[in-house]
């Protein structure tokens, strides 16, 4: 959990220090997110890839997949689906692992639709 509380500095810069965006329109809330609290394959995807929000927010969320390690993310990934009003299970970094050698060879982040069609847990 230290870990993750840590990483997630990195996201506050636009998702907000409570989980909710510094600017409106910056990057969706966290708090209450589905994504947060859905599929935990689908936001593995989000952060090693990123995610088009063409005319909406401004425009994407970047790749971390180069940045953060397993560890990190499965730490930042477990830390916000615990944490903001969000109740949804821990994520491990042999998950991560996973899902990295599965969508880690995509460099594009993804649209919402095709996300929207993901409904596996890691």
């Amino acid at each position: 959990m230290d870990t993750g509380k840590q990483t997630f500095m990195l996201c506050a810069a636009c998702h907000g220090t409570e989980g909710k965006a510094v600017v409106p329109n910056m990057a969706p809330n966290l708090a209450g997110s589905a994504y947060v609290n859905g599929p935990s394959e689908r936001l593995a995807m989000i952060v090693l890839n990123g995610i088009q929000y063409p005319g909406q927010y401004l425009g994407q969320m970047i790749s971390w997949k180069a940045q953060l390690s397993d560890e990190q993310i499965a730490g930042v990934l477990t830390y916000i689906r615990s944490n903001f009003g969000n109740s949804a299970p821990a994520i491990t970094p042999d998950k991560i692992k996973a899902a990295r050698e599965k969508h880690g060879a995509r460099n594009t982040p993804y649209p919402r639709a095709e996300l929207d069609q993901v409904t596996a847990n890691l």
